[in-house]
């Protein structure tokens, strides 16, 4: 019977027992029946038709028989009974032999049977990776994992596997170099291979690579603590400079570390506590380029002091991939007032998908709602149906969830204010820093902070001191004293709103509290100040990036003798006011005045509201060669310190500004001859 081995020997030493037995004592007799009674229906059965009896066992398909007889009535009564006992053996198989084999190159594997004498069959999978022989001999084809089969012959469910890996033949051994990472190094990191360092007394560590190579890319590492006075957190380091990366771009940096001991390490500035046997690391950081380790592993940490004395890794599976990065956070937050709403400005910020405002509590910075979706800077932020109250806002730039993740928040300067109140939001003081503008500073125009208050001193000649620069909610202070001799231009105060379109025009409105009397020039337009709060409004056209949309130039000549404060709250920008544009003048002369050489009488039709003029001198190409700024019909013109030749005019109506604008130019006067 298959998988069935049925012990005769047992079987029939058993029968002869009872038979014995029942010769000599009548209770063992009776032992003998009720046995045979019990087991009948797990046994095999052995039968007599003569005083012969009979036993049969089986193993496998295999069988073997005895005979014995014996006289007497006892004999004859057991002879109608057999005893048979079997005991099943599953078959099972197993695999011994190497894990590997080179190709080209064969290993023996065994096969180990239970429960059956006839072998196995051998098969192996993918046959292009190894073959395998009818004894089970393995023999490498190409480099990767096959998987070998042995199958029992009598039973072809029953059956082991095992998975071997082929390598190349012959991997060389490529020794890793002793390197250093940073700048001025004397060894620096050699392109896209493991490179190492190790500490030769320099911190006292003494720490010996024993082993340090690279094979079939996987990297091994055997070091030792020979002696040291105290432990390092820099004793041994690996480096591996991958050159297909691009500095400052985040990467997911994943490895698989099989170490000899447990301890911590550090990967790219990240501890790791690692466990004897596999660990896998994994780490996300940003690429720092130039002669900087992609991997970075350091054996040890330096809070607390750690170091592995000796020990050994394999690094295997190095892999990169590009990580999101986290955008740079706005800068310049600032909430504007324009006329019957706000507005958020703010520097744009490179790669943002768009921005989140996030409302806040005045008096806590507390979160008010949910953050509101704006996709560029300048845009509305509704607060009309908040409580009466004091509000900031803070915003974010927003990733894609690809290439790039949220920046951190940036909380803004300025309050929204809702309803009548007069409340004063309790935050902190913040520094108002130096800035320049202007083409002549394009080198440094990033000095003009966007958004937000900037200003500059003269440190030559007049050697202006700046004592405060400060911004609290709404208002903007400065203190300053001049110490040298006057300057017009000896402090100036900037405001860069990113809001604006360049070559727009605003008005521009704001309160300036002063400590002096005296005049200031703001965005061109020159304003006489009281001791005291003045208010401010000038129109004016919005320049280009390096030019301020607010600029306020003091001379030094009011802070020689005492310091001078100035406080700006406020600035708002809205559309100019309505402004009519002046006539052309019409009908210009140039008349000579009598007995007067080389003096004429400049007179043009009027023009209806205007009373002061511009006026300018051309030569016959039409070059300019003087402007009179101010000059009223039936002014009078000097030619004579231009010597001779002949000139002609042309005028134009000035303006104010305000509710006047600039005529257009007149035409060109006929020309006089100067002797």
């Amino acid at each position: 019977m298959k998988n069935k081995k049925l012990l005769s020997i047992l079987a029939v030493t058993m029968l002869a027992g009872v038979a014995l037995t029942g010769c000599n004592n009548e209770t063992g007799s009776t032992s003998s029946n009720s046995s045979h009674e019990e087991t009948s229906e797990s046994h095999s059965q052995a039968t007599s038709s003569e005083s012969d009896s009979q036993v049969e066992s089986s193993v496998g398909e295999e069988t073997t028989s005895s005979e014995n007889s014996t006289e007497g009535d006892t004999t004859s009564e057991n002879q109608d009974s057999s005893i048979s006992e079997s005991i099943t053996i599953e078959i099972s198989v197993t695999i011994s032999g190497d894990d590997s084999v080179k190709v080209g190159e064969s290993i023996q594997l065994t096969a180990n049977v239970e429960g059956s004498t006839q072998g196995v069959t051998w098969t192996s999978e993918p046959a292009t990776t190894a073959t395998v022989s009818a004894t089970g001999s393995v023999t490498g084809v190409a480099p990767g994992e096959v998987v070998i089969k042995a199958t029992s012959v009598e039973d072809n469910t029953k059956f082991a596997t095992k998975t071997i890996t082929v390598l190349e033949q012959d991997a060389k051994k490529n020794q890793m170099v002793f390197a250093e990472q940073g700048d001025d190094v004397d060894n620096p990191l050699p392109d896209d291979q493991m490179s190492y360092w190790n500490d030769q007394g320099w911190i006292c560590s003494y720490v010996t690579m024993e082993k340090a190579y690279e094979q079939a890319g996987v990297y091994y590492v055997t070091w030792s603590s020979t002696s040291h006075a105290e432990p390092s957190g820099y004793s041994m380091q690996l480096f591996y400079k991958n050159t297909s990366l691009t500095a400052g771009k985040s990467y997911n940096l994943t490895f698989k570390l099989n170490s000899s001991v447990t301890g911590k390490i550090r990967v790219n500035e990240q501890v790791f506590d690692i466990e004897e046997g596999d660990n896998d690391i994994a780490v996300t950081y940003t690429e720092k380029g130039g002669n900087n380790g992609s991997l970075h592993l350091i054996n040890g940490t330096t809070d607390p002091v750690t170091m592995i004395e000796n020990g050994s890794f394999v690094i295997s599976e190095l892999n990169w991939s590009l990580a999101p990065s986290k955008l740079a956070a706005p800068e310049g937050v600032v909430l504007n007032y324009a006329t019957d709403h706000y507005i958020v400005a703010f520097a744009p910020v490179q790669d943002a998908n768009g921005y989140d405002v996030q409302i806040l509590d005045g008096k806590n910075n507390e979160p008010v709602g949910d953050p509101v979706s704006i996709s560029a800077p300048g845009e509305t932020v509704d607060f009309s149906n908040l409580e009466d109250g004091a509000y900031k806002v803070k915003v974010r730039a927003k990733g894609n969830g690809e290439d790039s993740v949220d920046s951190d928040w940036k909380m803004g300067q300025g309050f929204a204010n809702v309803g009548d109140i007069t409340f004063q939001a309790p935050t902190e003081q913040e520094d108002i820093h130096f800035g320049v503008e202007g083409m002549d500073y394009l080198p440094n125009k990033d000095l003009l902070l966007l958004n937000t208050y900037s200003y500059w001193n003269i440190q030559e000649a007049s050697y202006v001191t700046v004592n405060e620069a400060s911004v609290l909610n709404d208002t903007a202070t400065f203190k300053f004293q001049a110490t040298g001799p006057s300057s017009t231009y000896g402090f100036q105060v900037f405001y860069k709103n990113t809001t604006l379109t360049e070559g727009t025009r605003y008005a521009l409105s704001f309160k300036l509290d002063s400590s002096f009397a005296g005049n200031v020039t703001i965005n061109g337009v020159e304003k006489t100040l009281q001791v005291g709060e003045n208010d401010i409004e000038v129109e004016y056209t919005e320049g280009p990036s390096y030019n301020a949309s607010f600029k306020l130039v003091v001379s030094s000549e009011y802070a020689l003798s005492q310091e001078v404060t100035l406080k700006i709250k406020n600035p708002q920008w809205s559309e100019p006011k309505t402004a009519t544009k002046f006539d052309t003048p019409v009908g210009l002369v140039l008349n000579p005045l009598p007995d007067q050489p080389n003096k004429y009488v400049v007179a043009f039709a009027p023009v209806a509201g205007a009373n002061t003029f511009e006026v300018e001198i051309v030569n016959q190409e039409k070059s300019v060669l003087k402007t009179i700024s101010e000059i009223g019909n039936g002014g009078v013109i000097d030619f004579t310190e231009l010597g001779s030749g002949e000139y002609a005019v042309r005028v134009r109506a000035k303006g104010d500004g305000a509710t006047t604008l600039d005529s257009e130019w007149s035409d060109y006067s006929a020309y006089i001859t100067i002797a």
